[in-house]
């Protein structure tokens, strides 16, 4: 390559740096901002760690070609945005700490084949099945023996494969969520099972305040799990995260349960819970029961 053409090579390369420092830039300061507050900024906030790994990427190749003043600032903004997103969630490793007797819960949205699921879940001893359909639907109690369930007609239900105390239903806007209390090794737990995937901006602030009200009302401990529309780094989220003391246990899941994987949607899938819940392991299965992948989380207490 001659002269002439190598130096236009790194004065595309050196133009192209500029212009993403000043892209990431902008999106490091967005992150000092409440984002609910407009659509733009939620956007923008919601893919921080689709922005960070692309990041790492440029900050490599600024390296490679010997840019170090652009790769070192790089490096700042890539910390900043790393610091914004691991005070709220885990960026690339679980809470996987066994640290007692284990529970597993199957999440599976808009099931088509409801025996097929139960017939697994027996089969794999899953402890709770959290159901999420788009719209209420009404199961026979002998079609999903031995789990069983409170409410006759829901879109949001947690079936039980143990003794229960109590479930129960959080009605906010369109979003329903269910509850479910049990008795486990002398101590009373609650699981919580969300779909918040169609929440809207302005329904956020509501959503998350009944939703901590819910939580800080219990006596028990609590697990939170399912998809919240949002990623854990959001302002509601975070807010909410900081009232109730909960902690996210998983590490980033890139799937929506539509795909397997999703690169390019906010990762909305959580599992919470307090210092004594741990997340031993998380799988995302195959289609099998709907068109949406079930997750299964394994979850252990103390």
């Amino acid at each position: 390559m001659g002269y002439f053409s190598q130096r236009k090579k790194h004065e595309r390369i050196n133009t192209f740096l500029n212009i993403y420092l000043a892209f990431i830039a902008f999106i490091t300061v967005l992150s000092f901002f409440k984002d609910t507050t407009n659509g733009f900024i939620f956007e923008a906030n919601a893919y921080r760690f689709q922005f960070v790994i692309l990041s790492f990427v440029v900050c490599a190749v600024g390296f490679f070609y010997r840019y170090f003043a652009q790769s070192f600032i790089l490096l700042l903004f890539l910390i900043l945005n790393i610091v914004s997103i691991s005070s709220s969630c885990n960026l690339f490793f679980s809470s996987t700490k066994n640290i007692g007797p284990k529970i597993s819960i199957l999440y599976q949205k808009d099931v088509s084949d409801i025996n097929a699921l139960i017939d697994d879940a027996v089969k794999k001893e899953i402890s709770f099945l959290g159901i999420n359909n788009k719209a209420a639907v009404q199961y026979e109690r002998s079609t999903v023996y031995p789990y069983s369930f409170f409410y006759e007609k829901s879109k949001s239900l947690i079936f039980s494969g143990i003794d229960y105390n109590r479930q129960g239903r959080i009605k906010i806007f369109s979003h329903e969520i269910s509850t479910l209390s049990f008795p486990f090794y002398g101590k009373d737990l609650t699981l919580i099972n969300v779909n918040l995937k169609d929440m809207r901006l302005d329904e956020q602030e509501s959503v998350f305040r009944s939703l901590s009200h819910f939580v800080l009302n219990q006596n028990d401990s609590v697990i939170v799990f399912g998809d919240f529309g949002v990623p854990a780094w959001s302002s509601e989220f975070k807010n909410f995260l900081r009232k109730t003391g909960l902690e996210v246990k998983n590490s980033i899941i890139l799937s929506t349960t539509e795909h397997y994987i999703d690169l390019f949607s906010p990762p909305g899938i959580n599992v919470l819970g307090f210092k004594n819940i741990s997340l031993t392991n998380v799988k995302i299965l195959p289609a099998k029961y709907s068109d949406n992948h079930p997750v299964l989380f394994t979850i252990s207490i103390k």
